[in-house]
């Protein structure tokens, strides 16, 4: 990919059809591999330590943020952090989901901020969900909570739905197009041999020093979301 200048189009393992040629490839997240690669090739290994730390405190001050508007105290959030932690440390690996995490950090945060979709924000978020499509597959897990949040507030449902075509063609712009709903579609037809062998696909896991803690967690933070609710009411 770096050599070339653009997009594989063939499989880079030289993997051959019957006729010797390279068999179709749909590398949509080759934008997040070229950024592992060059940030590898100036930085080192220490460069990937630095931007695979940064990506994680991103999204956990996104997700902080979020709590802090929408008024926990500060216990209730570092138990909340905690327990996110906890339940995704299996898969705080340098991979292109690291983009999905902070991405759906950053969606969260802006729908919890129940401000109107304008024309600015909705521009903006139109760039986000193009860089998105090209780093990782992850961006359906964004259309499909933005589509969640936008059916639960109610009607009308033309701005809603103008905003969600708008955002899934933006997905399009990539080198490979719609690949990545094909590529998902297909998966989805055999998820439990994905997640025999495909960390991404597992359920969340905690470590074993790490569950009795978590398990206590999840509780005290459903309880401060259930008081915050009864406040408002």
């Amino acid at each position: 990919l770096a050599e070339l200048g653009r997009p594989l189009y063939e499989e880079p393992l030289a993997v051959l059809d019957a006729a010797g040629r390279g068999l179709p490839w749909a590398g949509f997240e080759w934008l997040s591999e070229l950024l592992f690669y060059r940030v590898w090739s100036r930085g080192g290994f220490l460069g990937l330590v630095f931007l695979k730390a940064a990506l994680a405190c991103a999204a956990g001050y996104a997700l902080d943020s979020t709590l802090k508007r929408s008024g926990c105290a500060p216990a209730l959030r570092a138990a909340a952090l905690l327990t996110w932690a906890a339940l995704s440390q299996k898969r705080w690996m340098l991979e292109p989901e690291l983009f999905t995490f902070l991405f759906l950090a950053l969606l969260w945060r802006r729908i919890a901020s129940e401000r109107p979709w304008s024309g600015r924000s909705a521009l903006s978020w139109t760039a986000l969900f193009a860089l998105w499509a090209n780093l990782h597959g992850g961006f359906l897990y964004g259309l499909g909570l933005l589509a969640l949040s936008l059916a639960g507030r109610g009607r009308p449902w033309r701005p809603k739905l103008e905003l969600l075509a708008l955002l899934t063609a933006a997905t399009l712009l990539t080198p490979y197009g719609g690949s990545a709903y094909a590529v998902a579609f297909h998966l989805l037809g055999d998820v439990a041999k994905l997640r025999a062998g495909n960390i991404e696909w597992m359920s969340p896991a905690l470590l074993p020093g790490l569950l009795p803690k978590a398990y206590f967690l999840l509780p005290l933070l459903a309880l401060s979301l259930m008081w915050k609710r009864v406040r408002r009411g």
